[in-house]
């Protein structure tokens, strides 16, 4: 035992006295202790990956964000839109990964795949990163162009009745990113719900003939148009806070209503307003977004008045309009939030939204300004979705509606909706 603890002691202080030698330049120091090397990937495997190069300043560190964008918008070649679960671990990869020799390349862990990771520094000092990114951690379906059509056909016919629903949705959007912080939007949309009835006393009349319903007057029971466009400059406030990536936008636009069936011949709503946007820099589809515009609400609403003889009898109707153009303040609360995600995409998603006009005419006890028109809205969806972009929608809607004269006693003051609709999204 004495034997033993000598021999341990004399070892110790040959390593102290001899330092350990150091590698002269243009030798190759072994691996970080914990970091796995791997050789580059054959040219016949590199489809398993999107390899990306950046460059960087030297000592320089990346934000997640920052990484992101780089990788997306800033690379010297490639480009790569990562799921944004993935930020944060990716960065501080980049950021702590050792020099590596030539043909060689670090394998990180993010998520449930391996990234390869070459780093060298350049005889400029500048830093240069080629990432061998693995398909599971980049984000489908990413453009500056975005279509998406939302539909859902019905037709039930019975012994005596035929009624058809068809409502329609047709989106456009456009985003430009100007620079990191900085992006203009565009949207532009269009959607129409149509719903019309046919009647037949039976399916035979008198003479046994078949009652063709080709042969009946359509009914319709809802005709419904709404057009949106809407421009939007966002910029971005402030990044990995406890609300996630904050930004704000300056937006403006013009919606367009006409519903004759609820005796809306037309409504014209002109706004400008400012919002504010939380969005999730880990989790994708989680965010919510805050917007106050001002606005000029132009809109004519039908009244029909019925014309009696003198024994009372009805005999027909009177067409008559009212007008109303009103300053207005309007506002609106979004959410989404992911209900069930797959491999990091969203599979269910949880949509909410409610949005409130408060409109204002010149009168009252003071000669001031006086509250008039009131609208609300308030609509939840839930939305099964796939990623390459199709989608089955389940909404509900409640409309409250205060109106200003004597539209007021003519349309129905609370609405419900109820909608189901299948939707194909393209970004190109």
């Amino acid at each position: 035992m004495m034997n033993r603890c000598c021999s341990r002691l004399l070892l110790l202080a040959l390593l102290l006295a001899f330092p350990i030698r150091s590698f002269a330049d243009g030798e190759s120091a072994p691996p970080q202790q914990g970091v796995a090397l791997r050789d580059l990937p054959a040219e016949t495997a590199l489809g398993d990956y999107v390899v990306v190069t950046i460059n960087n300043e030297s000592g320089a560190h990346f934000n997640p964000w920052q990484l992101a964008h780089k990788l997306e918008y800033g690379a010297q070649s490639g480009s790569a839109a990562i799921k944004r679960v993935h930020w944060h671990a990716l960065t501080s990869a980049v950021n702590s990964a050792p020099e590596t020799p030539a043909g060689k390349a670090v394998v990180v862990r993010v998520g449930k795949h391996d990234v390869l990771l070459c780093r060298s520094t350049q005889a400029d000092g500048s830093l240069v990163v080629t990432l061998y990114l693995p398909h599971g951690i980049i984000k489908p379906l990413e453009g500056k162009y975005t279509l998406q059509i939302d539909t859902n056909f019905s037709r039930n016919r019975n012994s005596t009745q035929e009624i058809t629903t068809w409502p329609i949705t047709a989106s456009f959007g456009f985003v430009h990113e100007l620079n990191e912080d900085r992006a203009f939007e565009l949207n532009a949309s269009y959607a129409h719900t149509r719903i019309s009835q046919k009647a037949r006393p039976a399916f035979r009349d008198e003479d046994g003939n078949v009652i063709s319903f080709s042969d009946i007057e359509e009914v319709t029971i809802q005709d419904g148009k709404t057009a949106t466009v809407d421009a939007a400059y966002s910029f971005n406030l402030a990044h990995e806070t406890r609300l996630g990536r904050i930004d704000g936008a300056i937006i403006g636009g013009v919606e367009l209503e006409r519903d004759e069936v609820n005796l809306l011949d037309r409504r014209i709503m002109p706004y400008a307003g400012v919002e504010l946007r939380l969005n999730s820099e880990t989790r994708d589809d989680l965010g919510l977004e805050v917007s106050l515009e001002v606005a000029g609400n132009l809109e004519r609403f039908i009244i029909i008045d019925t014309i009696e003889d003198e024994a009372g009898n009805v005999v027909g109707t009177s067409r008559r309009f009212e007008e109303n153009r009103l300053p207005s303040l309007h506002g609106a609360l979004s959410a989404r939030a992911p209900l069930y995600t797959m491999d990091d995409v969203t599979i269910i998603l949880f949509e909410g939204m409610i949005t409130g006009l408060q409109s204002f005419q010149a009168g009252g006890d003071d000669d001031g300004l006086q509250r008039t028109e009131r609208l609300g809205h308030l609509q939840a969806a839930i939305v099964f979705q796939t990623p390459i972009g199709a989608a089955i929608r389940i909404q509900q809607s409640l409309d409250w509606l205060r109106l200003p004269g004597e539209a007021s006693n003519r349309i129905e003051n609370f609405q419900w909706n109820s909608a189901v609709s299948a939707s194909l999204k393209l970004v190109f």
